[in-house]
């Protein structure tokens, strides 16, 4: 009397394995999601303010320049007098600024306007940029 030994599996027990890990790869990918929408404001609030810190060292240059912020598509302009100096998104395409700006800097890189707080969201997640009168960015 031989014994038949049993190799491999067999479809129930394969569609079983298959729905387990559809089910776990679905309830895994909204909060992938929304890491990623977290970074990509991150990444846009980080470029904002490099353009900010830029717009201070031109404008004690060449005495004066405006940051020009643009709500939809999130987007920068650094203008000296009438030229156009930079024209660029901020980087992730998605993200959004709550409110248009211009952001005047005189000669010695000081802002010439309250203080500004730009959001910048994307999804669920958002994000916050404040320039003070002084000109300085901070994060929040």
């Amino acid at each position: 009397m031989r014994r038949e030994t049993r190799r491999g599996t067999t479809l129930p027990e394969t569609l079983l394995v298959l729905t387990l890990l559809g089910v776990l790869a679905g309830l895994a990918l909204p909060p992938l999601a929304r890491l990623d929408d977290h970074a990509a404001v991150l990444a846009a609030r980080e470029t904002l303010i490099g353009r900010v810190v830029e717009a201070r060292s031109l404008a004690a240059e060449a005495g004066g320049a405006t940051l020009v912020v643009r709500s939809d598509p999130g987007s920068t302009f650094l203008v000296v007098g009438a030229d156009t100096v930079r024209r660029a998104p901020l980087g992730v395409d998605g993200v959004r600024v709550d409110r248009a700006a211009d952001l005047d800097f005189d000669a010695m890189g000081l802002g010439r306007f309250a203080n500004a707080t730009l959001r910048l969201t994307r999804g669920s997640a958002s994000a916050s940029v404040v320039v003070s009168a002084y000109g300085r960015p901070g994060r929040r």
